[in-house]
């Protein structure tokens, strides 16, 4: 990721030189003014020189004045500097952030059905709203650490080992102590931010479960349990997140203890050389400004090694949904066939078995499907007819045995290519939280508005919308919320109309829809069917009756095919399931009125 960034990281690079350079210099005014202007000894000759030739004072208050003013314009550029470096890493940050969450948003999107029964919605989005933040502590870590920090600790180094060396290797003395408690503290932190990002997670699936299913919640009178079960997943993650900062706080004193050991044992031994005459007062509040330099980048890395061990766990979780295995594979560009979506496409299904894990759901499956015909799937539940055309899209892939279109297998044809393809009108279709001009042009967005509005009035959705305060510009709530089953199903058919694909899936398109609304709709799937090849799964036979093949699933085996007809006068399997949901009521025998009238009476 930073490989696209390399001007900008060139930038941050010089900025941190130069604030390198800067903070070594910084204190060195502090030097001249005490020793020099204040003390009287003489200036160096390459200096005194080098004042003489501009016109500056060289001793005495003038040459005290000049100090101050060094001072304070190098720290002023020190800040500025700093600033700036530090303005352009949380602006590069932020960037690498936006595209790891690009990243994890298409891995989800790609991910098989076992990467979402593993990694529940919410937590996926905990994961892409806070876990991807650890790649800026990431970043950080390895590469603002080293490109900031370590030139700033060299350039002290040097200056410092050029004033005295002795006092230098006093200045550095317990550095390792600093890394040492980096890594106790480093290693729980691991653990526990481990546990409060699961805990955080959980939160946030108890709200997403409650909101989802608060109809059904409000019903059985279960808010109290949701109440209870919100406050006890808070309560886990507030435990581990005091724990966290407990341990970072700790961390952090012992790191300011040693930062203050370093300045005592500094004024210590350099005191003790002034005493002696082997060091200058001068020099020994240098040395200070470098200790507080040098103990403020340990506490800074210090700090960031603990950012690390905290944010691995959310690294981790990010690492999770980028290394997902795709749901299914793209064709290699040597290998795709792109088809155009003309209305002559042909669907085969030849030899087709399919298993969720080790549990097998379609067994051996071969069936035609031609241009402009319709076939219709039919089964008791559980018999694979929703498995079935959901290997058409390539939602997912056979186990053995190949699907082709137009003669070309399907996993050839690159995905975009594929479902453009295909339009799906299911049982429960979902509506985004938009306007209703936006839901019907969802898989078409560049559709003109005439031809959002020639759509509607082909599903039969035109004169409902219209009835609304601000028709096609009217915003619905999430999953459809405000409209009925019929207005929602109506919707699905007109986004589907508009994107005018010449494979057709619908998948029970009117199974949760009274009588009345269902002629409705089935007169709008009319418009639907029209030049396309069409797959229709329905437990309501009589929409299907008109299906120029029928195929009959059980457990995952086509156990027969025909027209209705045909199969009604095989007398099978179809006809069994036809009879039995258009059977008359049989009358109840007297005996069941007499023992309802006693139940009656005894109440």
């Amino acid at each position: 990721m930073l490989r696209g960034h390399r001007g900008r990281f060139a930038v941050i690079i010089a900025s941190s030189i130069s604030t390198a350079v800067l903070a070594a210099l910084a204190p060195l005014p502090l030097r001249v003014l005490i020793d020099n202007a204040i003390g009287g000894e003489p200036l160096g000759s390459n200096l005194a020189g080098f004042l003489g030739q501009v016109g500056l004072p060289t001793t005495g208050q003038g040459l005290g004045i000049l100090a101050a003013v060094a001072f304070a314009i190098l720290a002023m550029l020190l800040a500025v500097s700093g600033a700036v470096t530090g303005y352009l890493w949380a602006f590069l940050g932020n960037r690498l952030v936006e595209s790891v969450t690009d990243d994890m948003f298409g891995s989800s999107l790609r991910a098989g059905d076992g990467f979402h029964r593993r990694v529940v919605p919410a937590d996926q989005l905990v994961r892409m709203t806070t876990d991807s933040w650890a790649v800026y502590t990431v970043a950080n870590l390895l590469v603002g650490i080293p490109s900031t920090q370590l030139p700033t600790v060299a350039a002290v180094a040097f200056a410092a080992w050029h004033l005295d060396p002795f006092l230098t290797l006093w200045v550095f003395a317990l550095a390792p102590t600093f890394a040492v408690v980096a890594r106790v503290a480093g290693r729980r932190l691991t653990l526990r931010s481990h546990a409060e990002a699961e805990s955080r997670a959980g939160v946030a699936g108890v709200v997403r479960d409650t909101i989802r299913g608060l109809p059904d919640v409000m019903h059985l009178d279960a808010g109290g349990r949701q109440i209870e079960l919100f406050g006890d997943q808070g309560r886990r993650w507030r435990r581990h997140s005091v724990r966290n900062v407990t341990l970072t706080v700790g961390a952090q004193t012992v790191t300011l203890t040693l930062a203050h050991a370093v300045q005592a044992l500094v004024l210590t031994v350099g005191g003790f050389g002034v005493i002696n005459g082997s060091t200058s007062v001068g020099t020994l509040v240098v040395f200070l400004g470098y200790a507080e330099i040098l103990a403020r980048q340990a506490r800074s890395a210090a700090s960031m090694h603990n950012q690390w061990r905290s944010s691995k766990a959310g690294l981790d979780r990010v690492d999770e949904v980028l290394r997902a295995a795709p749901r299914v594979a793209e064709p290699s560009a040597d290998d795709a066939v792109v088809l155009l979506a003309g209305r002559n496409l042909d669907v085969r299904f030849e030899s087709v078995s399919y298993a969720y894990g080790s549990t097998p759901v379609l067994h051996d499956i071969s069936l035609h499907a031609t241009a402009g015909t319709v076939t219709a799937l039919v089964g008791p539940t559980g018999a694979g007819k929703t498995t079935l055309v959901s290997l058409l899209p390539r939602l997912i892939d056979p186990a053995t045995g190949t699907i082709t279109i137009d003669n070309v297998d399907h996993r050839r044809i690159p995905l975009r290519n594929l479902r453009n393809l295909i339009a799906v009108v299911r049982q429960d279709p979902y509506l985004f939280p938009t306007t209703i001009r936006d839901n019907i042009a969802y898989g078409r967005p560049d559709a003109t508005n005439d031809d959002i509005v020639i759509a509607a009035r082909a599903a039969r959705a035109h004169d409902f919308i219209s009835s609304l305060a601000d028709g096609y510009d009217t915003r619905i709530g999430d999953g459809g919320t405000g409209l009925s089953g019929g207005e929602r199903q109506r919707l699905a058919i007109a986004r589907a109309l508009l994107k005018d694909a010449p494979i057709l899936i619908l998948d029970e398109p009117t199974s949760a829809l009274d009588a009345e609304t269902e002629a409705d709709v089935m007169d709008a799937i009319d418009h639907l069917v029209d030049g396309r090849t069409v797959f229709v799964i329905a437990h309501r036979l009589s929409t299907i009756r008109s299906a120029d093949t029928i195929i009959v699933l059980e457990a995952g085996r086509i156990r027969e095919h025909g027209t209705h007809h045909e199969l009604i006068a095989a007398n099978g399997l179809y006809h069994s399931l036809y009879t039995t949901q258009f059977a008359q009521p049989r009358p109840r025998p007297p005996e069941a009125d007499r023992a309802v009238e006693a139940v009656v009476a005894r109440t």
